[in-house]
């Protein structure tokens, strides 16, 4: 068993079609980690410029979580992520 939480990381080196889901042991939730790839996306003020995303994929023990918290769980976490919550900003030196 891994435990309430599991993280795996694939595809380190790029992106992966489709989905991976890793398969032997028993999670509520997997956070699945691929590559990060530079694609074209809209940002502020409805501009379209390349972007850089993360290729996750999520697995969920629906037996154990109701689809309401889980959707405000990954509303949640999705902000925290598109905001770079965590990452230390280093200024520039000039």
């Amino acid at each position: 068993h891994m435990g309430t939480l599991g993280v795996t990381a694939v595809g380190m080196k790029g992106s992966l079609p489709g989905w991976i889901i890793p398969l032997g042991g028993t999670t509520t939730i997997l956070f699945v980690i691929g590559g990060i790839t530079k694609k074209p996306g809209v940002i502020e003020n409805d501009t379209i410029a390349i972007r850089d995303y993360l290729h996750l994929t999520i697995a969920v023990d629906h037996d154990l979580i109701d689809g309401g918290p889980l959707a405000r769980f990954l509303a949640r976490f999705l902000d925290l992520c598109d905001k770079g919550y965590g990452i230390p900003i280093q200024n520039k030196k000039e």
